[in-house]
């Protein structure tokens, strides 16, 4: 009664907190006009954009949504978590609905999709929360029952109790895994939830950003809005401007993710199933490893969906970031030797393809003039907010997933160890941690790559006041020509002075560092598969031997 009457709060909470959002402000969006008066907000502008550290308010709100499992306060607690319980996904399915009028017929369809699909996860978790907290308090229950007596408290005066307290007990000796992973689930999808409220509140503020510095581009230079319109339309769209909306996970990837992530929720109740020969369809424990699948299923798949996206968002920004290079620099024209830009050289060379064989062509920017300068270094301050987008939320995931790929395979070692039999434990943490393998590698690639590209800007900019001094050049007017190397060396001095845009727990991601953390990660990984297979071999050779000598 206490969980459904706190179900009930939290629901009520959270939408009149919805209603009232509703009428005092407008979400802003890609599609939503930005009006003097907001780029004159202190959030807009720029040089109050600082990076900030979000790891305190992440774990902060990640512990008050964990409340909801503390004994006997339980309910009390998912009052409290309700904005990240209910909350975020209720300003998810809410924007939706409020894109789905703003966009073009084309992406209608698409978007009602998506918002169905947000409407479906909200009725499911309304469902399955109370379970998972009714659950959890069962557990207390069961391991601190002499402290409950202590405090007045004889769960074990009810008969029905008696019954569930075995079936628990039955279940641990057969699974060894299930309550545990239950639980590290749950932190999961907490952590996830607040993951992505934080990341809302930074892209509010970068799109905020993002309208300063186009109205700089567009309304001071001429060429510069001409330039950025251009650039809007390259490629169709699909490189510069746009938002993580344009590199959302479709829905046919979405359910692709849901049945690996179902299978992968099911091979602990499977692995003890074939082992130890239990009935796969267990009528007294059914609840409860359906319940566990669910939430398993569901955590799987929502980081799953988020690192796809993070790695579709990067994707697009590396492109951007390399069209961004091919502008800068006369390829034909320039008196250097060698390319400036080295690293992600293939993808700069087809950008200056791109912008070749684009119509109308659009020329690479000459450095040595003072309006394409300007122009250049706008144009750079845009693309690295554009850059900015979804940083957080991969530098937070890709921290996640090496603590927990390392928490997996101390756990997987430890039991190994202990048991002298390896368990299902072995098999998940292999699973896991080459996910995470593969996520580590390429996120933090294309965040390498993408410090090297910056990087890159300063050898630019005093290769091209090289090549303005050059002996036997083309003469120009001294002050002009002073007055622009001055202005192309403070720009280089400036650049070189920021902070990288990529961080990992406020490291610059360097080659060195993602070398370090791919090393770690990839060993970690071949020692427990080593385990594994190791252990596998065991129990064949066993069972071998065992038919032998039956």
């Amino acid at each position: 009664v206490a969980i459904f009457v706190a179900m009930v709060v939290a629901i009520i909470k959270e939408c009149v907190k919805q209603c009232l959002a509703a009428r005092e402000t407008t979400p802003m969006t890609n599609y939503t006009p930005v009006a003097g008066e907001t780029l004159d907000d202190e959030n807009a502008v720029g040089s109050v954009f600082i990076k900030v550290n979000l790891f305190l308010d992440i774990f902060t709100s990640s512990l008050t949504s964990m409340s909801m499992f503390l004994p006997i306060v339980g309910p009390l607690g998912l009052v409290l978590a309700s904005d990240v319980i209910f909350g975020t996904r209720m300003r998810k399915f809410v924007n939706g609905i409020t894109l789905f009028h703003e966009v073009s017929a084309e992406r209608r369809a698409k978007i009602a999709c998506y918002a169905a699909k947000d409407l479906f996860v909200i009725i499911l978790n309304i469902i399955i929360i109370p379970i998972n907290i009714f659950a959890i308090q069962v557990l207390w229950c069961m391991y601190w029952i002499t402290w409950f007596r202590f405090i007045g408290f004889n769960f074990t005066g009810d008969s029905s109790f008696h019954a569930l307290q075995r079936y628990g007990y039955t279940w641990l000796e057969v699974s060894q895994l299930e309550e545990l992973w239950w639980v590290c689930g749950m932190v999961l999808s907490s952590f996830l939830l607040v993951l992505d409220r934080e990341n809302d509140r930074i892209a509010l503020l970068l799109r905020r950003h993002k309208k300063r510095a186009e109205s700089l581009l567009c309304n001071e230079l001429a060429k510069g809005r001409e330039l950025w319109s251009r650039l809007c339309k390259l490629d169709d769209g699909g490189i510069f401007g746009g938002s993580v909306h344009d590199v959302a996970v479709s829905i046919p990837m979405e359910l692709a993710f849901l049945a690996v992530s179902i299978a992968f929720a099911m091979l602990p109740h499977v692995w003890m199933c074939l082992r130890y020969n239990v009935p796969f369809l267990n009528t007294h424990l059914l609840w409860y490893t359906c319940t566990y699948v669910i939430n398993i299923a569901g955590v799987s798949q929502r980081f799953l969906s988020q690192a796809q996206t993070v790695r579709n968002l990067y994707k697009r920004r590396c492109t951007e970031l390399a069209t961004f290079q091919a502008l800068s620099w006369q390829e034909h024209d320039a008196a250097a030797i060698y390319d400036p830009f080295a690293t992600n050289n293939d993808a700069v060379r087809q950008a200056r393809i791109l912008l070749k064989e684009n119509i109308p062509r659009i020329p690479p920017l000459r450095l040595d003039e003072a309006e394409d300068s300007r122009v250049w270094w706008l144009l750079r301050e845009l693309v690295l907010i554009e850059v900015k987008e979804g940083r957080m939320k991969s530098e937070m995931l890709v921290s996640v997933s090496i603590g927990f790929a390392c928490f997996q395979a101390v756990l997987s070692f430890l039991v190994t160890f202990y048991l002298a039999d390896i368990t299902a434990i072995s098999l998940v943490t292999v699973i896991m941690m080459s996910v995470f393998q593969c996520f580590i590698y390429f996120a933090l690639l294309d965040s390498r790559d993408i410090n090297l590209m910056c990087q890159e800007h300063t050898v630019l900019l005093h290769s091209m006041v090289a090549d303005m001094n050059k002996p036997l050049g083309s003469q120009r007017p001294l002050d002009s020509h002073l007055a622009q190397e001055r202005f192309l060396l403070q720009v280089a001095t400036l650049i070189e002075k920021q902070p990288p845009p990529e961080t990992l727990v406020s490291l610059t991601v360097t080659p060195n560092l993602f070398f370090a953390a791919v090393g770690t990660v990839g060993t970690l990984l071949l020692f427990s598969l080593y385990l594994l297979a190791r252990g596998l071999v065991h129990m064949k050779t066993a069972a071998e031997t065992g038919t032998v000598t039956g």
